[in-house]
């Protein structure tokens, strides 16, 4: 059987002050951490999908030892149905294969003045539809200002 943390009152991790990783009972993984420069932030430690995950709850002075706890059970519960128990965001492929887009269509409205023929925009447009967006949308590394410099002229 797992060791139970003792549970501790909200006056009682107010005065917590040295840096580390304190837990705090009432909830299995709980836990406040404590940086060097003494901010204090809820964390939850748990293990889905096979995974140890450290998923952030909130600072300390936002979420009440309460909430925390009641957010620590429901991520738990989540887990243990199968569910993901971390927030949704967009993937950063998602997001970076934008960046990308975008930075391209700024970089073919610039040149496009200069180009004798429209034709030229859509083979432009075309060739990175084709070739350039996907790789983008599954290279994790491509941000704006890679993609900027990748699509400037020399």
């Amino acid at each position: 059987m797992p060791k139970r943390a003792k549970e501790l009152t909200i006056a009682a991790v107010a005065k917590l002050r040295s840096p580390g990783r304190y837990c705090v009972g009432g909830a299995q993984g709980l836990h406040l951490r404590i940086t060097d420069s003494g901010a204090k932030s809820w964390v939850l430690r748990i293990v889905a999908d096979g995974k140890r995950l450290d998923i952030g709850l909130g600072n300390f002075q936002d979420v009440t030892l309460s909430q925390a706890r009641d957010i620590a059970h429901d991520k738990r519960r989540a887990a243990r149905i199968g569910g993901d128990p971390r927030p949704v965001t967009a993937s950063s492929a998602d997001i970076h294969a934008h960046a990308f887009a975008t930075v391209a269509c700024e970089l073919i409205a610039t040149k496009s003045a200069a180009w004798k023929n429209a034709k030229h925009a859509a083979q432009w447009e075309s060739t990175l539809e084709t070739y350039a967006y996907l790789r983008a949308l599954v290279s994790r590394s491509v941000g704006p200002h890679l993609s900027r410099h990748t699509l400037a002229p020399q």
